[in-house]
């Protein structure tokens, strides 16, 4: 199952591949698919808002 988690914060430290310190990252089966700065991602299934938490992998 695939969702969308918006306004995520994001470590830097354990973030390979991304410098920004806030993203929205795409998740399917468990595992980070995509991530991208926050509102640049279209997405068409489950979505949810973080509201700036922090996301750990």
């Amino acid at each position: 199952m695939a969702m969308l988690l918006k306004n995520c914060r994001l470590v830097p430290e354990l973030t390979e591949g991304y410098d920004g310190a806030s993203a929205d990252v795409l998740t399917e089966g468990g595992k980070i698919e995509k991530i991208a700065p926050c509102g640049t991602m279209e997405y068409e299934g489950e979505v949810l808002d973080v509201q700036g938490k922090t996301l750990l992998p």
